[in-house]
This record gives structure tokens, sequence and C-alpha cells, in this order.
């Protein structure tokens, strides 16, 4: 990933060598900087010094006349064998052989004065003794057009990452306990003012995950944990283990501890944003759809099929699988203290399967709540209820 940074330098990360087996091969060509990222053992490698890229054009930084005065195109050309051909290419000319100067560098004559306007191309071609050709392209502008960068790039390298994912992680914090905070007082509201079935005649989407999401937030084995879990994240210790060697330490949201030393975190709270972008907030409504589920068959007294159990099972399966994977590989990196004593990863895993068992197992005094606000048969019921405590009254 490239980018140009405000204050005019380039920023350029390059692929690791351990995964990827990149390295970079840079050069200084009248002050003039360009560089080509390589992978290990592709040969012949070539850089084209001057005209350069206009992609990674520094013009508050390098001065630009130098390209624009000079009278050879100029390359590096780099193999473990012999270089037999050197050629280049502008736009769609001729092929120009390139004349070897000393070392890796080839040059050919070149007129700028053709080239100021526009945005150009010029292509290298290398072969080496053993036949291996590499063939390189690059655009270049005379008049200091500039090429922009990707979109991600530009957003992943001039962003202040800790910031982001600081904003992110409260961000997605307070959307996964604020709804269901909302809807609990909703539904604490309707109860206490008997607003019983006023919803039934809504549809859609939109509505069903309400139902499903208001359903949760009015039982409170399923509701006090799935809220109290992502608060616990911003204040309690995400894990304790022995985070750097012989060195016993807490992670926290904001920073880690280690043997009594204070290290401000400036990627923990990625961690935690991805904690509830991928487990967090999934879980909810897996856990949403589930309450509704029981609570449905326990009103309609119904036995559900073999299909619909998979489909309420699957989502929670692969929703678990992935979290395991992850507290594997956080297991991995900090060691089986740190995995035990993980909230983060670890118990996160244990807490959800406690509350998919409580779902699945929900009793009917605790659907009662949610039944009398979505279920039409128990307005029905409480209709007749009703009815039936006035005859015998009369």
């Amino acid at each position: 990933m490239y980018t140009l940074q405000q204050d005019g330098f380039l920023e350029l990360e390059l692929g690791d060598w351990k995964d990827n087996r990149m390295y970079r091969l840079l050069a200084v060509d009248h002050g003039m900087l360009s560089f080509i990222d390589v992978k290990h053992q592709q040969w012949p490698v070539v850089l084209i010094t001057n005209p350069k890229d206009a992609l990674f054009l520094m013009p508050r930084k390098e001065n630009f006349e130098i390209v624009t005065e000079s009278t050879h195109v100029r390359l590096l050309a780099f193999s473990p064998v012999p270089i037999k051909t050197v050629k280049i290419q502008i736009d769609n000319e001729a092929w120009v052989v390139c004349r070897h100067v000393e070392g890796p560098l080839y040059v050919a004559p070149w007129s700028p004065k053709m080239y100021k306007i526009g945005l150009h191309t010029i292509k290298a071609y290398v072969r080496d003794e053993d036949g291996r050709i590499k063939l390189h392209t690059q655009p270049f502008s005379l008049e200091g057009r500039k090429l922009s960068f990707e979109f991600l790039a530009k957003f992943v390298l001039m962003t202040n990452a800790s910031t982001f994912f600081k904003c992110m992680f409260w961000t997605f914090n307070l959307v996964a306990i604020l709804p269901l905070m909302l809807l609990r007082m909703v539904h604490y509201c309707a109860i206490k003012k008997h607003i019983i079935s006023k919803t039934g005649g809504f549809t859609g989407c939109f509505y069903l995950w309400i139902r499903k999401l208001w359903t949760l937030s009015s039982v409170d084995r399923i509701f006090w944990p799935t809220v109290l879990y992502p608060i616990y994240l911003t204040v309690g210790p995400w894990s304790v283990g022995f985070i750097v060697e012989d060195r016993l330490g807490a992670i926290f949201a904001w920073g880690i501890y280690v043997d009594g030393i204070f290290l401000p975190g400036s990627f923990t709270y990625a961690y935690g944003f991805i904690q509830l972008f991928t487990f967090q907030l999934p879980l909810i409504f897996i856990l949403a759809n589930g309450v509704d589920f029981r609570v449905r068959c326990l009103m309609e007294k119904e036995e559900p099929s073999h299909l619909v159990r998979v489909r309420l099972h699957l989502p929670f399966i692969v929703l678990l699988t992935l979290q395991v994977i992850m507290a594997y590989f956080f297991w991995l990196a900090y060691g089986t203290l740190a995995f035990l004593l993980g909230v983060l990863r670890t118990w996160s895993i244990v807490l959800a399967v406690i509350l998919w068992i409580l779902t699945l197992h929900l009793p009917e005094r605790c659907a009662w709540g949610a039944a009398k606000i979505w279920s039409h048969k128990c307005e029905q019921e409480s209709v007749s209820t009703s009815n039936a405590g006035l005859s015998a009254f009369k």
C-alpha cells in the first residue's frame, strides 16, 4: 500500500518478508527517488529511474525540472547471470536498445520535449543469459500530472489508526447496548400502560427484527448478560497472562499493564472493535432470533421440523466456530494462562453457549411479557380470561 502524506512525503508499505518474501529496490537519481517491490527469486529485476513513475511524484520535495532537462532514459537491470538485452519503448513508438554504462546501469537517448503534454507510458524489456524475460511498464508525466492512489490504501495509511479504532470500538459498543436498553424501556412502558398488540399491523424485515430484539430485551436471563458483556469490555481486563516472556500483564481496552508498567494501547481498541463487530453483534441477532423462535413455539404449542431446527442452529454454530478459531490463535500468541483468563476470546465462548442453551429452554413464564405485546393468540387468551372473570363476577 502506498500514499502521499499531507506533508509531501511518500508512505510506502512493503509486504512482509516472512510470509510474502518481498523486498524493495530503491535508487536516487539526481535527487529523484525511485523504487520497485520485488518477489524473491524473480529475475531479472528492472527499475526505471528516469523518467520517474508518475504515481510516486513528490512535487513539494523533488526538483522535477531535472527530468524535463535530461538527455537519457536511465534504468537499472539486475540478474544473477549476465544481461543480454535491454531496450525501451515509449508509448507505441519503436523499441530503442539501451547502452550499458557500468554495473546495472543502462541508458538510452530521448527528447523530453516530445512528451511535455499528457500522460505517457514507458516499457522496459530485459532478457538475461538464461532466457528469463522481464517486461516492466510504468506511466510518466513531464507536466507534473500526478496519479491517484487507491482509496483503501489512502484511507488506511492516512488515518490515525488508534483514533479510528477507538471511535469504532465505542460506536459499536453503543450499538450493542443502547437499542436493547431502549427496547426494554419501551417494553416496560407498554406493559405498565397495557398497550397490547398495537404492533400487529406492521410487516416487513424491519418490523420482524424489531420484534425479535424486543423479545430478547424482555427476557432478563438473556438481556442482562448480553448487555453487561460489552459494558465489561470498556472497564475490565480482557485477559491476564504472560504478555511478555516471564512478565505477567493485563490487557485493557485503553492499554496494557506489564509488570506494573502501563503501556498505552494503540491497537487494543482494534481487537475490541473486531470482537464486537464479528462476534457480539451477530450473537445479539442470533439470540434474538432464538428467543423469538422459542416464544412462538411456546405460544403456538407446535413442534418445529428438523429443517427449521437446522436453520435455527446453523448461524450459531458458524459464529461459535469462528470464535473458537480466534481463541485458538490467541492461545498461540499469549499462552495458556492468558487463554484461560481471556474474557475477550475464551469466556465469550462460554457465555455464548450458556445463553444459547438458556434460549432454547426458555420457560413459558419468561415468554409471557413479550407474548402480551406481540402475540395475537395471547391477546385473545387475555380477552377470554377477562370475559370469563366478568361472567363469574356476575
